[in-house]
């Protein structure tokens, strides 16, 4: 030990250097004693690895959480998003009312932890529905709701629910919202929304949820469905009616799949309206349109169709008069153009100039065919094979007052080697004398 004087400064004391000395000695000592029980690295490292571990659990819980809730909950059982899926799962593999009361007491415990999951609340939800608390049920629903819109399984819960007390306003309602927040909607509502179109009385309550989702990613999706597969065509023209906007340049595709359909349904009529409506041509004849084809492929099959593949071609020509360009193999049978008129019972002239390419070569014909004929659609009115020479072609036929609406094909009938290439301009349908009614 110093000697006290070995302290001493001016206005200080040796004593009391001697007891600053003797306090930071036993601090010293003090930490000495604490290091020889556990020394200090030691004591970080554990406490890092109770952390990492930790750290491991939660997120490997996190990994089956929503895909496999029963196997996270063998490494966090205190999880309250696993145990709310985990009773989830177990209704979704058996809806019995003994299970949903099980899996509503998971989800009850869920809650203790969370208490705003909406799965947990839907769980207990459907317990009270099994318990014939309807009314409680509605509530826990439309509270989960609340928390989230995303959950498909509440939707179509409320949707159901009120289907039965006939709330279509609000069914279509929670249509929109399952719609919108859930990409696995659509396989499931798109199909009950189809067969609803078949009743003309919910025409009106699905052109509103279509008007409603106008900016909607599902919009034209549905729209699609609903053109393509209900089989009531009036219902399908009223829809359309309510929902497509011809100056809508995303609504041009849907009124080419509408007019197909409505064909497809013998629905001639309100098919011919809506393209008088599409391409803004109030005054369009139902005869023949187009004779130059400058608007083929527009709105088929009530303007030009042109056909093309491997082994035939057939084009507008380009100019101001127009005309069809085509080419064929010579074993090749097809169409080449196609088009839908409404004629009166008469006898009509079908004239055109026709140029080939490399001489004489057979195949050409022209088909008139009834579209309309009830219980006999197809039924060919004339068949004239175009003698393979170039020049003004005409074609007679006659239609009946059975028929008022016929297909006018331009075909291929392969006669053998070769190819068939040429021009067809100058076409021309006048009627030549007029049949009594």
């Amino acid at each position: 030990m110093w000697p006290p004087f070995f302290f001493h400064r001016p206005g200080i004391s040796a004593s009391s250097e001697s007891g600053r000395y003797d306090r930071v000695r036993l601090r010293m000592k003090a930490d000495q004693r604490r290091d020889g029980i556990l020394p200090r690295p030691l004591i970080v490292m554990v406490a890092a690895l109770v952390l990492a571990f930790a750290v491991f659990i939660i997120a490997w819980a996190g990994v089956f959480r929503l895909g496999q809730p029963e196997r996270a909950l063998l490494f966090a059982p205190w999880d309250a998003r696993a145990r709310s899926m985990a009773g989830a799962q177990m209704v979704v593999r058996d809806p019995s009312p003994a299970v949903v009361r099980q899996a509503s007491a998971l989800a009850a415990s869920a809650l203790g932890r969370q208490p705003i999951d909406p799965v947990a609340i839907r769980l207990i939800g459907g317990s009270r529905e099994v318990d014939g608390r309807r009314p409680d049920a509605l509530k826990l629903m439309l509270g989960a709701q609340m928390l989230s819109r995303r959950d498909l399984l509440t939707q179509l819960w409320l949707i159901e629910y009120f289907s039965q007390t006939d709330d279509i306003e609000r069914v279509l309602r929670h249509y929109e919202i399952a719609l919108t927040g859930s990409n696995q909607s659509a396989a499931i509502l798109f199909p009950v929304l189809v067969g609803a179109l078949d009743d003309p009385n919910m025409v009106r309550p699905v052109a509103g949820l279509m008007q409603r989702g106008h900016d909607r990613r599902w919009r034209a999706s549905l729209l699609n469905e609903l053109l393509t597969k209900p089989t009531a065509a009036p219902n399908v023209a009223a829809l359309a009616s309510f929902v497509l906007d011809p100056s809508r340049a995303e609504d041009q595709p849907l009124y080419r799949v509408l007019i197909r359909r409505l064909v497809e349904l013998g629905a001639f009529e309100q098919g011919f309206d809506a393209y008088r409506r599409v391409t803004r041509d109030a005054a369009a004849t139902a005869a023949l349109r187009d004779p130059g084809f400058r608007a083929a492929n527009r709105v088929p099959p009530f303007d030009w169709e042109l056909f093309q593949d491997l082994d035939r071609t057939a084009a507008p020509v380009p100019g101001a008069a127009g005309g069809l360009q085509f080419s064929a193999n010579g074993s090749v049978n097809g169409l080449l153009a196609r088009q839908l008129v409404r004629l009166s019972p008469a006898t009509y002239r079908m004239s055109f100039d026709l140029a080939l390419e490399g001489g004489a070569a057979p195949g050409l014909t022209v088909f008139v065919s009834c579209a309309s004929m009830p219980g006999q659609p197809g039924t060919i009115v004339e068949r004239a094979p175009i003698p393979s020479r170039p020049g003004q072609q005409n074609v007679i036929f006659t239609t009946t007052p059975r028929c008022q609406w016929h297909l006018v094909d331009i075909a291929f009938e392969g006669a053998g080697e070769g190819e068939l290439a040429g021009t067809l301009s100058g076409l021309k349908l006048q009627q030549t004398t007029e049949m009594s009614r």
